[in-house]
């Protein structure tokens, strides 16, 4: 038995948020029928392709039946309100009215199935002045402030991928599951609003502390909890290094023979050691040209300290492996991690033990590798089981078995061009 056996989704997603949103239900045990126009969602039609289909396509869209339906036309909406009728939730991540405009928004599906959970997921929402915007995950990133948060001092960037299209599906699943909770107790469905920009504003929140509290937000690789805590480059590659209380502090110096470090009053305590680090982030901005270049502390005692101090702790991690900064970091009580690269996340141990990236196949034969499931339940894990087929794969068993059509009506449908 599966989490969400029994619960049957329609999606009319396009790209990536409404997508994903409905592959964490399929994960789950959800029936996803996805609902693409004749020519299908563009996404299919995104590098890299493999086998006909967008790579992108076959992760964002796994374990779906897939059928077209041209809904601009009265018959595919007669058709896609029948399905909607049999149906527990409907997915759309168009912009804000463009599915009322074609006379299937959420007044019609009430109509029909009162128990319907209408979830609409966009860049920024049905209400609020930005509502009408197009919304893709690096134009809502930028509007939000949330872009504010990524990068150095003196250039923000984007997330190296799209973590809004990631972030906002996991909550909007959440709310999915307590809409399906509550309708046992009412009976009746409801409509669910999801807006990338307003998850992008949860994700700031850290920074915004940061903000708030007069500290520098932007910083790097590095954060403004703790020093040290930095991505440092080591003999052979980079490690994140986190020493979070003092101890581990004193015990690290110790390791290096500096234990004059951990008594020194300017490096003693974590207060003492952020007070100088935030004084050197602010005053150069990339930590890293204390070891490129000379920086005069121009006799600010505490700008004198943070060089000393990044200094010598970079200088420390810089003259041994990446492996051993690990294991000496977590041995005197910090936290560490190496820095692998995407190339080495597909054969990493833990990767593979977790199942997080399998091996799957098209239905021509094509191997293909897509992302696993995070849901490690116990009693029933998430599962990963098909990737996103051909366009409209499912149409003759979504048609006959869901909606009842005979062949011969099917095949109607296409000439008429409404599938």
């Amino acid at each position: 038995m599966r989490p969400l056996d029994g619960i049957r989704v329609v999606e009319m997603g396009v790209f990536w948020n409404g997508p994903y949103t409905s592959r964490l239900l399929a994960e789950l045990g959800a029936e996803v029928i996805k609902v693409e126009p004749p020519w299908g969602d563009p996404q299919r039609y995104v590098p890299p392709i493999i086998d006909g289909i967008s790579l992108h396509f076959m992760s964002y869209n796994a374990n779906k039946k897939f059928i077209t339906l041209n809904v601009k036309k009265e018959r595919g909406k007669e058709l896609l309100l029948k399905l909607v009728e049999k149906a527990d939730v409907f997915i759309e991540n168009y912009s804000p009215g463009t599915v009322e405009k074609l006379g299937i928004g959420y007044e019609e599906q009430s109509k029909v199935n009162p128990k319907i959970i209408y979830v609409s997921t966009t860049g920024y929402g049905r209400t609020g002045p930005y509502s009408a915007l197009p919304g893709f995950d690096p134009t809502v990133e930028a509007m939000s402030g949330f872009m504010d948060t990524n990068g150095f001092p003196d250039k923000p960037t984007r997330v190296g991928m799209g973590i809004l299209d990631i972030m906002t599906p996991a909550y909007a699943a959440v709310a999915i599951l307590a809409a399906l909770r509550l309708r046992e107790f009412t009976g009746k469905g409801t409509r669910i609003d999801m807006s990338m920009f307003d998850v992008a504003v949860l994700a700031s929140q850290q920074s915004m502390i940061y903000f708030l509290g007069g500290f520098p937000h932007r910083v790097g690789p590095t954060g403004m909890f703790f020093y040290p805590e930095y991505l440092y480059k080591t003999k052979d590659g980079m490690v994140y290094v986190i020493i979070h209380n003092d101890e581990a502090w004193r015990r690290l110096c110790e390791h290096f023979g500096r234990p004059d470090m951990a008594r020194d009053p300017r490096f003693s305590t974590n207060q003492a050691r952020l007070a100088a680090w935030r004084k050197l982030v602010e005053t150069i901005g990339d930590p890293d040209k204390l070891l490129e270049l000379k920086f005069s502390d121009d006799g600010d005692p505490l700008l004198k300290a943070g060089i000393e101090l990044h200094r010598t702790v970079s200088s420390w991690f810089l003259s041994i492996g990446s492996e051993e900064v690990m294991r000496i970091v977590n041995s005197v009580g910090g936290a560490a991690g190496v820095m692998r690269s995407l190339k080495e996340q597909l054969t990493d141990p833990h990767v593979l033990a977790r199942r997080m990236w399998l091996d799957l196949n098209t239905p021509s034969g094509a191997a293909v590798k897509i992302p696993g499931s995070a849901f490690k339940i116990e009693a029933s894990e998430g599962a990963v089981v098909s990737p996103g087929l051909p366009l409209g794969y499912n149409n003759a068993e979504v048609y006959r078995s869901v909606l009842g059509l005979s062949t011969m009506e099917i095949e109607k449908l296409k000439e008429d061009g409404i599938i």
